[in-house]
């Protein structure tokens, strides 16, 4: 009962997990020999309990119940998958790793291998004792928020697709595939206490004490132990002062973000090179191991590997990762998709980054390397834009980099009759028609982060001011980048100051001014000044018109005016936004003619964001002190608890909209009531919102907006 409740989720485990397993089992498949690399779990922590003799052995989980928990979900739905599909003697296999042997059950949950904490329990029994075909929508309501019944739903989902993608026959030799690795090929430390050992030193020192070892550590000391054996001290003297030795500096010990996990940029440059040099899929935990494969297959000396690492370390550093870092300047293709590459979070392109600028292979043409640019770009940016699935992205740039290699002078060429061929879901480039669908009646501020809605307005003041493809505008410079703000020209509290157009119900008001025709870029402090202001001056007050006239050069900010010089309203708003998809298309272009045709997978439910997330990835603390935001109530306080419950003295809630229900004796969005701080003032939506963007979480409108104000 001392456990915390299960926290995993989607993002951040469930995927992750999956694409690990299905990894192992695709090794299954393609090993000639039935042998395949095992995947390795972690840790876990057990402690024996006393039983009588002939009884159920039983332990408690001192360390790694969310794993356990997580594995359990995923081999009970993997196996009502089989027998879903008629698999039977496939799911039997697979039977005593999720429940034990009627003989030893005494009482009802003595049925499962693992038994969760308190609070978990009947959601946990009424997941796993579902029979089996599963029909997810008969399960209880009151568990369907649970996070059981979403990964079991998630796995089971997952498992279906894999099993049923081709013919009859692949998907029992997937099945045989996937059962192995689940029965063989998942690895666990295990670390059995008995009675009299102290537990909780032992978490302690396993989980607060000693730091995490990198893949550049692990590879430096392979290195150098390789070096020794082929030419002693002075080799290895030789080789740190002239190749190894920038990888210490402070650029390369540099802690650097992907996702939510942390590496030392050198760590996460020996990833991609790993990659790069074997045009293979991996995860950064087999970074290690393959590179030692890739160094016995490949049969060159030490000395000789060591110095393409640094040749392809300076490429990195310079053409990869720091290209696109002035903020002011005439940044070219290359410049500008690293650029906006950083902005999408997308890190997967640079392993076919440093094939393309391998000093050791033949050149490629400039105008198949600009295309080669300009498609990439294009199909990133047109995906992030109709918000389509990034899962899958490390497969597909390395399916393209196994092309490249085959004829790297034809890159460009390659690479755009690629992503014109797809599809796929996965796989496809949106066509226009899409891009138009997506973004002529749909909320643009709320659909992605404001890193990349300011990214996309620079490229079109780029285009405006005459950037187009590689041509060089003689109107002057580039748009300054990471620089201006986004502002609504229709302000979100329009109520005062925007009277409603003829034609247009508050409901319709509220979507349209989030389109993107209603945004535009402004300097800091010319975005404070008009702010909420009515388009037309009114006695005493100046307009927004006038104030951005006054002050501002911008191509969006000089069209827009020209359009609107008496009024802006909501058919104005809808009729910009047609003419910036028409940029938006002339920017990040398509081949002539291309179209997509394919059957959309059927959306995810709505995500639903609790405390509980925002506690496991750190953005709010157990023990943390919430504050009423109304001054009516500014003396009232509130403890977030370890399992994601509030407490309001010695009242406790089980949601954030029930604790501050509870302070105003009425039904209130506890996510806008309660601050996280009162100085610098930040509610609990903003925390919530900064971890639906870190994490690219699809939730309901309301979760994307922000209090009315500019």
């Amino acid at each position: 009962m001392f456990q915390r409740p299960y926290t995993w989720n989607k993002k951040e485990q469930w995927e992750p997990f999956w694409s690990d397993i299905l990894r192992v089992s695709q090794r299954v498949l393609q090993a000639k020999d039935g042998t395949a690399r095992s995947h390795f779990l972690g840790a876990i922590v057990l402690q024996q309990l006393p039983n009588k003799s002939g009884d159920l052995e039983l332990r408690t989980v001192i360390d790694g119940q969310q794993r356990l928990t997580t594995l359990q979900i995923l081999i009970d739905s993997v196996h009502a998958e089989l027998l879903r599909n008629d698999l039977k003697s496939h799911a039997a296999k697979l039977i005593g790793l999720i429940e034990n042997d009627e003989v030893f059950r005494k009482v009802a949950e003595d049925q499962f291998k693992l038994w969760p904490t308190n609070l978990d329990r009947p959601a946990f029994r009424e997941v796993m004792s579902a029979q089996s075909p599963i029909n997810y929508k008969e399960i209880p309501e009151k568990f369907q928020a649970s996070k059981f019944f979403q990964a079991h739903r998630f796995f089971a989902q997952e498992t279906q697709e894999w099993l049923t993608s081709e013919s009859a026959e692949i998907k029992e030799k997937r099945a045989d595939a996937l059962v192995k690795t689940l029965r063989e090929l998942i690895h666990i430390v295990v670390i059995d206490l008995d009675t009299s050992d102290d537990a909780q030193e032992i978490f302690e020192t396993l989980n607060a004490r000693g730091a995490k070892l990198e893949a550049s550590d692990l590879i430096k000391n392979f290195v150098f132990q390789k070096l020794f054996e082929e030419g002693g001290a002075e080799l290895c003297e030789k080789v740190y002062r002239e190749n190894w030795l920038k990888f210490e500096t402070s650029f390369w010990v540099t802690a650097t973000s992907i996702g939510r996990e942390k590496f030392q940029m050198s760590s996460l440059f020996f990833f991609h090179w790993v990659v790069f040099k074997t045009a293979s899929d991996l995860v950064e935990r087999e970074v290690f191991s393959r590179f030692k494969e890739y160094v016995q297959s490949s049969n060159l000396p030490m000395s000789t590997l060591v110095k393409q690492l640094s040749e392809a370390a300076d490429i990195y550093e310079s053409k990869i990762i720091k290209a696109g870092d002035e903020k002011e300047g005439n940044l070219d293709q290359h410049g500008l998709l690293i650029y906006r590459a950083r902005i999408m979070e997308t890190s997967v392109i640079r392993p076919l980054l440093i094939e393309v600028f391998d000093p050791a292979q033949s050149q490629i043409p400039k105008d198949e390397l600009t295309k080669f640019f300009e498609v990439i770009e294009s199909w990133l940016v047109r995906r992030m834009l109709v918000k389509a699935t990034a899962k899958g992205y490390n497969k597909v740039f390395v399916d393209v980099l196994s092309k490249i290699k085959e004829n790297r002078e034809h890159a460009g060429s390659i690479i755009e009759n690629y992503f014109a061929g797809q599809q796929n879901y996965t796989t496809y480039w949106p066509d226009d028609l899409e891009l138009y669908k997506s973004l002529s009646n749909f909320s643009f501020y709320g659909r992605i982060s404001k890193g990349r809605q300011r990214m996309v307005l620079e490229a079109i003041e780029d285009h405006l001011r005459g950037w187009i493809g590689e041509s060089i505008s003689a109107s002057g410079t580039r748009v300054k980048r990471s620089t201006f703000q986004i502002e609504h020209i229709m302000p979100q509290s329009w109520q005062s100051n925007w009277p409603l157009s003829d034609g247009f119900n508050e409901q319709e008001r509220n979507e349209i001014v989030q389109r993107l025709g209603n945004l535009t870029l402004l300097t800091e402090k010319l975005n404070k000044d008009v702010s909420n202001r009515a388009w037309k001056s009114q006695p005493g007050k100046p307009g927004k018109y006038e104030k951005v006239e006054e002050s501002d050069l911008l191509q969006l900010n000089k069209k827009l005016l020209a359009s609107a010089k008496e009024e802006w309203t909501d058919a104005k708003i809808n009729e910009r936004t047609l003419q910036l998809i028409e940029v938006i298309k002339s920017i990040w272009k398509v081949p002539a003619g291309h179209t997509v045709t394919f059957n959309s997978p059927i959306q995810d439910q709505i995500v639903n964001i609790e405390i509980i997330d925002l506690l496991e990835y750190g953005s709010l603390v157990p023990g943390q002190t919430l504050y009423a935001k109304r001054k009516e109530f500014a003396s009232v306080e509130a403890q977030i608890h370890s399992d994601g419950r509030i407490a309001i003295g010695k009242e406790i809630f089980d949601s954030v909209s029930g604790a501050g229900s509870f302070v105003t004796k009425k039904s209130t969005n506890g996510w806008s009531f309660w601050l996280v701080s009162k100085s610098p003032r930040k509610s609990l939506k903003e925390v919530r919102k900064e971890y639906k963007e870190a994490l690219s979480i699809d939730t309901e409108y309301d979760d994307e907006s922000e209090d009315l104000e500019d």
